[in-house]
């Protein structure tokens, strides 16, 4: 009986860690800070793109499907909040932060790629 959940307990952890793991290596490409095309839009539109993505991101994270998933939807949205949210922040100052609207679009990038249920 020890053993049946001892091996239960590896499991769970392997798994967890494996997804650990994913999401690390994922946000590790995004860290690349491949250059966003956003970037080649006027600087107003730029500001409407990362501005969606924002309220985008707010959505995906406050929904129930999010909160509960054993994906890493919730784990991208958050990370699209905070880089699109500190990009609009350099906008209010008269700044175009590259390294910020990349990031927005890259974890946003990823964040739609975990929720196809929830379009």
């Amino acid at each position: 009986m020890v053993k049946v959940v001892l091996t239960a307990v590896v499991a769970v952890f392997v798994a967890g860690a494996a997804q650990a793991a994913d999401f690390a290596s994922e946000r590790a490409a995004c860290l690349l800070l491949v250059r966003s095309p956003l970037l080649s839009l006027p600087v107003g539109d730029m500001q409407q793109q990362v501005s969606l993505r924002l309220d985008r991101s707010v959505e995906v994270a406050r929904a129930s499907q999010s909160v509960y998933s054993t994906s890493p939807r919730f784990l991208w949205a958050s990370e699209t909040k905070v880089a699109c949210g500190m990009a609009v922040g350099f906008f209010g100052g008269g700044e175009v932060n590259e390294e910020m609207v990349s990031k927005c679009d890259c974890f946003y990038g990823r964040m739609l790629a975990y929720t196809n249920a929830l379009r």
